[in-house]
């Protein structure tokens, strides 16, 4: 008895300390979700999912308690507040490429003036209309309106003036139009993110990106406390650990955290989830079959999750590099190889 005891008083003193030390876990059973301090051996079948503490866990149980109505209505919030977005950025797009098109005559402007300052002594002094030679057509000649109260090499000079112009005119837009169209794919991405999303706690990680870039104003929440961060999903594969994002800021935190080895995936060319997986050696070599169930997932999580087959890249997070002034989750990288994978995502837990 006094064994048994003992034994006893150890494994609760060892259950004390794991509560103590735990952050606490958010149990999804299906039907069921409840919070506790520790891990439960007795129910293998549930999704755990770690938060900071056991306050937290408690808060986001409560949180992801909400009606079917209230999803329906947090969902069609956040679609509203993308598609907002989205038309404001297609009516910019639309009234810059006029730009464009109109800034595409600095060539022919340019042209103008050189032929201006090669025969400006063929135009007659006080002319509003000058016929010179094309310098870049043989036999060809232009016609050229003037002021006729300049001479020809100051009519000429405003040409070139309006030729610069132009030319920075069309470098400005086009560069707007290279990031507008940037937000544009991120916003479908969004879109598609929103459409997929059945968890609550997705969608409130939708949500907190879209405050987080303006797309919606936060409502007052003025004293409640904020819930905590999620922790980045993972799952073991082959007792690799593998972790994604689900949103743009998640795939940020998911490079933040990465190490320069580990190996980073990515659906190719198309919006979608990061993966990323814990190298366990120095030279970052990971197994062929879990970098193969990684690619399936970094496929599952993209906007071609429907295809029977999805082109993934992946590198090692060393080549992975954010890009400046894009929306959260747009990176640049090299070194990649391509593999092409079938749809298939991981059972994830905190």
């Amino acid at each position: 008895r006094a064994k048994d005891f003992d034994a006893l008083r150890t494994a609760f003193t060892d259950l004390l300390a794991e509560a103590e030390a735990s952050r606490g876990w958010l149990y999804d059973c299906g039907k069921e979700r409840f919070a506790y301090p520790v891990r439960l051996q007795s129910r293998p079948e549930c999704t755990l999912q770690a938060a900071p503490d056991i306050h937290g866990a408690v808060a986001r149980v409560a949180a992801s308690g909400m009606v079917g109505a209230d999803v329906a209505q947090l969902r069609r919030r956040l679609q509203d507040a993308v598609a907002r977005a989205s038309a404001t950025v297609s009516k910019r797009i639309a009234e810059r490429e006029d730009y464009v098109q109109r800034a595409r005559d600095a060539g022919t402007v340019r042209r103008t003036a050189e032929a201006l300052l090669t025969y400006g002594h063929l135009v007659p002094r006080g002319a509003s209309l000058a016929e010179v030679p094309d310098p870049y057509a043989q036999g060809a000649t232009l016609h050229i309106a003037l002021d006729p109260t300049l001479t020809p090499q100051a009519n000429a000079q405003r040409y070139f003036a309006r030729y610069r112009k132009l030319s920075e005119t069309e470098r400005r837009v086009t560069l707007f139009l290279k990031s507008a169209r940037v937000e544009m794919e991120y916003l479908d991405g969004l879109a598609d993110q929103i459409e997929r999303s059945s968890e609550t706690d997705d969608l409130r990680l939708i949500e907190e990106e879209l405050l987080a870039q303006g797309y919606l104003r936060r409502r007052d929440r003025r004293g409640q406390a904020r819930e905590p961060a999620a922790q980045l999903p993972q799952a073991s594969v082959e007792g690799y650990t593998v972790l994604w994002g689900k949103s743009g800021l998640q795939n940020d935190r998911l490079l933040r955290a990465a190490g320069p080895d580990d190996i980073w995936l990515h659906a190719q060319r198309t919006p979608g989830g990061h993966v990323l997986i814990r190298s366990q050696g120095a030279d970052g070599t990971v197994p062929d079959s879990v970098v193969m169930a990684a690619a399936q997932h970094a496929a599952s999580l993209s906007k071609r999750y429907r295809d029977s087959r999805v082109a993934v890249d992946y590198t090692q997070a060393r080549h992975v590099r954010r890009i400046k002034g894009t929306p959260p989750g747009y990176v640049h990288y090299t070194q990649q190889r391509t593999i092409n994978v079938a749809p298939t995502p991981l059972r994830g837990r905190g």
